[in-house]
């Protein structure tokens, strides 16, 4: 580092929140899976560096006299901007965007972190990010292919770095299903996947290996589960099938979800790679389950391509189940063998010498050595 220690503010807008959240980010008590994903990960980093960081939400007035909140950092880190349903959209962009602008007028470094294909909206948010990232002076994605989007609204000389979200749940082993046990199936995610859940559940409970009992697990929120619980109504359900409805508790992860893990074989983690919203989509769902042991069950996504050798990608999500099951045994031995390769560009500390290569590239230029460059596009 320098004599002056850098300071670093990491801008993160809750709901109604307006105070210093750094240490709520820190003891990992926020809703926000990018937080953990991304934000904390980062601040880590940042600290380790030796800079002083602070995470702030200006998310409730919206008065131009709440600008001096933002003080005057080095680095200003813009994590997801994202207004919500309950507010007035236009006012948040614009609040936001002046706060942008604010620290861009003093002197201020911006990254922003686009883990969401938002530029192309036409939307408030959508206005807000397209600003955003032109304003950038580096730019950070989870992806190849939000790095290509990215690339339509940053300018020509704006850096934009691939630093993966790190998996950060725990190593367990694969294990294989035993003549009779019970085969146990896991989904989790966001409500927005629940159309994909229906679209690929169905067909697979229509044609359901009659052999084996199976039990269903669905980790949603409240809502999430409720909805699930009204569509698998409708369901001619397998009498050789249970399910039971986990909701996700957002002040206990990753340890709930690890939980839920550890007890299943298969993930389905269906989506849709014709889908604008879900282009770019992270590796995280997949990442976590084949950091669990389960064989994974994925539509063909970009980003989920780069791990086709350690999961099972298709369309066919019934086809897919079914090799699942009766192969299991095959799959969880070849999985086990590759995984350690599959798996090292999400470590937590290969994340952490990105954050702090780019860190050391817009503060301290000159001093970063060419191994420690994250990494970037083309």
């Amino acid at each position: 580092m320098t004599k002056k220690q850098a300071t670093v503010l990491v801008l993160t807008p809750y709901l109604g929140v307006d105070r210093d959240v750094t240490q709520l980010v820190l003891d990992g008590k926020t809703s926000s899976a990018s937080d953990k994903l991304q934000v904390l990960p980062m601040m880590r980093a940042m600290i380790d560096l030796g800079a002083k960081i602070r995470a702030l939400s200006i998310n409730k007035s919206f008065q131009l006299k709440d600008l001096e909140k933002l003080g005057n950092p080095d680095l200003c880190v813009i994590s997801k901007l994202r207004s919500h349903p309950s507010e007035d959209s236009n006012i948040y962009a614009m609040f936001h965007q002046a706060c942008v602008l604010n620290l861009k007028r003093n002197g201020t470094k911006i990254i922003t972190i686009y883990s969401d294909h938002l530029a192309h909206l036409e939307e408030p948010d959508g206005e807000l990010y397209a600003n955003n990232l032109f304003l950038s002076d580096a730019i950070v994605t989870p992806t190849t292919t939000l790095a290509d989007h990215a690339r339509s609204w940053a300018r020509p000389e704006t850096p934009i770095s691939i630093i993966r979200d790190p998996c950060i749940i725990h190593r367990h082993r694969f294990n294989p299903l035993e003549n009779n046990e019970q085969c146990r199936v896991l989904w989790f995610g966001n409500n927005s996947n629940i159309e994909y859940l229906q679209a690929s559940l169905s067909p697979i409970l229509s044609n359901i290996p009659r052999q084996r009992q199976f039990e269903f697990s669905f980790l949603a929120t409240s809502e999430g589960a409720e909805q699930i619980r009204q569509m698998i109504s409708k369901f001619k359900k397998p009498t050789n099938c249970t399910f039971r409805y986990p909701v996700w508790d957002y002040f206990n992860q990753p340890a709930q979800l690890q939980s839920e893990l550890n007890e299943a074989h298969i993930t389905l983690i269906p989506s849709d790679p014709l889908d604008p919203r879900k282009s770019g989509v992270s590796h995280n769902r997949l990442t976590d389950s084949i950091q669990s042991g389960c064989i994974a069950i994925a539509s063909p996504m970009n980003s989920y391509q780069e791990l086709s050798k350690v999961s099972l990608q298709g369309n066919d999500m019934a086809a897919l189940f079914h090799k699942a099951v009766n192969e299991n045994n095959r799959l969880c031995k070849k999985y086990e063998a590759l995984r350690d390769e599959y798996i090292k560009p999400f470590d937590p500390n290969i994340n952490k010498q990105h954050w702090q290569a780019l860190a050391k590239t817009l503060l301290f230029k000159g001093q970063v050595r060419e191994q420690d460059q994250p990494c970037r596009t083309a």
